[in-house]
């Protein structure tokens, strides 16, 4: 009756031809979603995912982890509005890598329309 949960558990390994050792990745994410209305018109979600990991030549994990809160309305059937709230962060990178100290905060506004 309109409510949704969405979850995985990702582990990755290997190697680049480079390396002796295989390197290991895990993710983690979670979704829940409620349709709500006539015809589950209109919807409210959250979402949270996480990876973690060694990047080539590096021997610090890092990890990249994200936090969403949506909410949509379809007012046809092959259209979909949605607005989302974003936190996404990027930790333990080195001082000499682009993501270092790395966020996003924000809002995002999407229209799709499907066939």
């Amino acid at each position: 009756k309109g409510l949704e949960f969405f979850g995985s558990y990702e582990m990755a390994s290997g190697r680049t031809y480079s390396e002796t050792t295989e390197r290991e990745f895990t993710q983690l994410a979670g979704e829940l979603v409620y349709r709500f209305l006539k015809d589950e018109q209109l919807f409210i979600g959250g979402r949270y995912v996480s990876t973690t990991g060694r990047l080539a030549g590096d021997m610090n994990e890092v990890s990249v982890d994200r936090l969403a809160f949506s909410a949509g309305w379809f007012p046809i059937k092959n259209l979909l509005l949605k607005g989302e709230y974003v936190q996404q962060n990027y930790n333990d990178f080195t001082a000499d890598d682009i993501r270092h100290q790395g966020e996003f905060n924000g809002f995002v506004f999407q229209a799709v329309v499907g066939f």
